[in-house]
């Protein structure tokens, strides 16, 4: 009776982990909707736009510099679901629909998996959900996921048994072209399919299985020319790059990344995956097929190309690695293996999976949150009616596009291609080097107001900021720990009620200790010692220790002859000099 109850406790095992990994999709993605602060505020008001003039734009629209560029929006769908949901349901509402469109791509996968052994599924979906912290927000390439996990899938029971699941892969990248640009990827994972086929039945070539392929795969290149740009919309993802004037660094690839600007643990367990995923293949490589191959070798260098293809890597080679370890699991340890060997596998692999559960569920703040950084600053541009023209930076532009568009255009917002490259090269770069080239830019845009987000650390950033804060034609009316607002010094800007964090209220004020550290590091950029030393007396508070902070309150108050220094100077000695 005992034995037979066994495949029942089997499959609820099975039940419970697919469902125990579908959980832990849901929790990587249902976060703080930091996308607020980048891109997601325009994808909202372009849907609104869409909705409200039922015409997808075809120019820049939100920038006053470039108003009629022509821009191809290849992701106009997912604006207007993302709009209709928010306003139905709000923010909350189109975080809980993202989260499970993005869980449901994944269960997908796991589903087609479901035979599998456990441990072998367990221990691929924790090592890849790695590789996915990268690209949690709240995007339009969510939809992307979903679409690849219904191709591969569809296509992976179709090379198994027909299935007339097949027919509907034309619709699905009908409705692909016009959410996400990876739409190419559908046609590629299907002519990767057709290729797979050719090859394994190379002597039957025109079967029903192989012809259904092909024009399968016609139908699909055919349906990318149904979008509002037609032939130009189907090619636009070969183009994109042709006009790109600004470097973001999500496009720089994973080793210039991992070299040059910050590693990232995402881009470690990616470095980690690879190499197993082709040992594993290699290992197993007679149970392999030739699109596991395909598959692996084009999206591990697609993958590389660029930081935010890493999830399409994940989708794309999932199933090839969960089998092949679950082969590999099956020659290690088959049926008949010791209970003793598999007991302290599974001992070992759970303890594994307690390590890098806690690391995934703390990778993000669960929960909904909205930020609030740049909101405060329009705020106080709306409730002063401070009036444009406006110069702003790259990264806040699409934000300040959401919060203020149609009454204020933006002098730039995050589309790279959606202006010249020229614009980028000749006049936004060089007015945040050169104060010179600033001034000839405020002679032709006759700017009034200045938004920056003084937390963008970059070089040209912060000249400028030291540059405009120097210069008196610039009035300083607004600050806080992220954002700064400069209004032109002329008469009408004189009734505006500045809302600046200096040194009485910096004591008074509760800041995290990032804060802190941000307002720091503007204080610092511009010069202002009061401020900089009541940070440094708020960081102390939080950490007594902190030797960077104790070396930076001595220095300054032994340049200013201050005898409080020896103490600070002491402290250093004695704390830090033993480290």
């Amino acid at each position: 009776m005992a034995l037979k109850k066994l495949p029942y406790l089997f499959l609820l095992i099975k039940v419970i982990t697919i469902a125990f990994l579908s959980v832990l999709v849901f929790i990587l993605y249902f976060h703080q909707i930091d996308a607020m602060l980048q891109d997601l505020g325009r994808h909202l008001l372009f849907g609104e736009i869409i909705v409200q003039t039922q015409h997808v734009p075809t120019i820049n629209l939100l920038s006053y510099t470039y108003p009629n560029f022509p821009f191809i929006n290849t992701h106009w769908l997912s604006e207007v679901i993302f709009y209709l949901i928010e306003k139905s349901t709000g923010f909350f509402g189109l975080l809980i629909f993202t989260s499970l469109v993005a869980t449901m791509a994944f269960l997908i996968q796991l589903l087609y998996l479901k035979n599998i052994k456990t441990l072998p599924l367990l221990l691929a979906s924790v090592l890849y959900f790695r590789i996915l912290l990268e690209r949690t927000d709240l995007r339009p390439e969510i939809f992307s996921f979903f679409y690849m996990s219904l191709f591969i899938v569809i296509l992976y029971k179709y090379r198994e048994k027909f299935t007339q699941w097949i027919y509907i892969l034309p619709l699905i990248e009908l409705v692909w072209i016009n959410s996400h640009i990876y739409y190419p990827a559908g046609i590629v994972i299907l002519l990767f399919f057709l290729v797979d086929a050719l090859i394994t039945y190379r002597k039957k070539i025109f079967q029903k299985y192989t012809l259904t392929l092909f024009f399968v795969l016609v139908a699909t290149i055919i349906a990318t020319l149904i979008n509002p740009n037609t032939i130009n919309g189907a090619l636009y993802p070969f183009n994109i790059f042709h006009n790109y004037g600004f470097q973001i660094a999500e496009n720089y690839n994973v080793f210039q990344i991992w070299n040059q600007l910050q590693p990232k643990s995402t881009i470690l367990y990616y470095f980690i995956s690879v190499p197993l995923l082709f040992s594993l293949m290699l290992i197993t490589f007679k149970k392999t097929k030739p699109i596991d191959w395909f598959l692996a070798l084009f999206f591990t260098i697609f993958a590389a190309s660029a930081l935010r293809n890493l999830p399409l890597f994940v989708f794309a080679t999932f199933i090839p690695f969960a089998k092949s370890l679950n082969s590999l699991y099956g020659k290690l340890f088959p049926d008949k293996a010791e209970s003793f060997i598999k007991v302290t596998l599974y001992i070992s692999v759970c303890l594994f999976l307690i390590w890098q559960v806690k690391d995934i569920i703390t990778a993000h703040t669960f929960g909904y949150q909205m930020p609030t950084e740049v909101s405060k600053s329009v705020d106080f541009i709306q409730e002063n009616n401070i009036k444009g023209p406006m110069f702003n930076n790259f990264d806040i532009g699409s934000y300040l596009a959401y919060r203020l568009y149609p009454k204020e255009k933006v002098f730039v917002d995050g589309r790279p291609e959606a202006y010249p490259a020229s614009f980028f090269q000749n006049i936004y770069i060089p007015i945040e080097q050169d104060k010179t080239i600033f001034q000839k830019a405020d002679n032709k845009y006759l700017f009034n107001m200045i938004i920056i987000s003084h937390s963008d650390l970059t070089p040209s950033n912060q000249q400028f900021l030291r540059d405009i804060n120097a210069n008196p034609n610039w009035k300083l009316v607004y600050l806080d720990p992220t954002m700064v607002i400069y209004v032109k010094n002329i008469p009408q800007n004189k009734s505006i009620k500045t809302n600046i964090i200096t040194s009485p209220n910096v004591s008074s004020m509760n800041f995290t200790k990032q804060e802190l550290m941000q307002l720091l590091a503007f204080y610092q950029n511009i010069g202002w010692s009061t401020e900089i030393k009541v940070i440094d007396n708020k960081l102390l508070d939080i950490n007594p220790n902190d030797c960077s902070i104790i070396a930076n309150l001595g220095t300054i108050l032994q340049n200013e002859n201050d005898q409080q220094y020896l103490f600070y100077a002491e402290k250093y000695q004695r704390l830090c000099m033993k480290q």
